[in-house]
């Protein structure tokens, strides 16, 4: 697969798929994430999003055409900006207007139901045809990490996983696998989710596991979720779901340890190994 690097190769792309901006102009702004780089496309008609395909995101499970095709299912009932084109290594897709959540107003979306509407809205969609393996990528993210951080605590949580069964009778459906705030945006007096670059199908307590874990929501919001998404599902109740939830924790500990590990890998920056540290101790690993 051909991947765009530089500012001049993207700039050809755009003058191809947006050829209005030969005309009338556009300028470049880049915008730094935690798996990419991307960049701002202002141009007087519109602003654009183009996200790279790159290897190190490949490794940690990112693929820009499963995102294109995500994407455009979800524009179309509202959920996710609208994707313009995937070609040569590259996703471009609207940028929208509205306003990124804060901590403040994403505990506030947990509270009063809003983000619990939004999220059962998208579970609720048809799936995308991209199954998420987590024994596969918890695999594959052991591969990738530091040979020297591979300690005997580790290996043994590690086959552990992978001989352990995945928790079942859950409800599949389409996730979006990284709701945070950040990628929480308010548009229309609606709740948009954006940043989907881990979606795939899986069980939806496996995504209500991740929200809680990821953004460290107490008891009490907690409950306040289940009881606002359950609301959504007839015949689904919150003390099932948030069963079904605990069951899926450890997995999402997991997940989230190795996807630290791997990005202190690739990257070495600091705040990813003090993240890894971070987690191992909570979940007992020793050095």
């Amino acid at each position: 697969m051909a991947r765009y690097t530089s500012k001049n190769e993207l700039v050809a792309l755009i003058r191809q798929v947006i050829p209005t901006v030969v005309t009338t102009g556009f300028h470049l702004v880049p915008i730094s994430g935690l798996s990419s780089e991307n960049w701002r496309i202002c141009t007087s008609q519109g602003d654009w999003l183009a996200r790279p395909q790159l290897l190190a995101g490949l490794q940690i499970g990112t693929d820009r055409q499963r995102e294109f095709v995500v994407l455009r299912q979800m524009a179309a009932h509202g959920l996710s900006p609208r994707p313009l084109c995937w070609q040569k290594g590259w996703l471009i897709i609207e940028w929208l207007s509205g306003h990124i959540a804060t901590q403040e107003t994403f505990i506030d979306a947990v509270n009063d139901g809003s983000l619990a509407v939004s999220l059962a809205r998208l579970h609720q969609q048809p799936g995308y045809g991209f199954l998420l393996d987590l024994k596969t990528r918890f695999a594959r993210h052991w591969q990738l990490m530091d040979p020297g951080r591979r300690s005997p605590a580790l290996l043994k949580r590690h086959q552990m996983f992978q001989h352990r069964r995945l928790p079942e009778g859950g409800i599949f459906a389409p996730l979006h696998l990284d709701i945070h705030a950040g990628n929480l945006l308010q548009k229309q007096d609606q709740w948009w989710f954006i940043d989907w670059e881990y979606a795939a199908d899986g069980d939806i307590a496996l995504e209500v596991a991740g929200l809680f874990r990821a953004n460290d929501l107490n008891e009490a919001s907690q409950q306040r979720f289940l009881d606002a998404y359950c609301h959504q599902w007839p015949g689904l109740w919150p003390d099932v779901l948030g069963h079904r939830v605990y069951q899926w924790l450890p997995w999402v500990d997991f997940m989230i340890l190795m996807w630290y590990e791997v990005r202190w890998q690739q990257t070495h920056q600091k705040s990813f190994l003090q993240a890894a540290d971070a987690m191992r101790l909570r979940l007992g690993i020793t050095p």
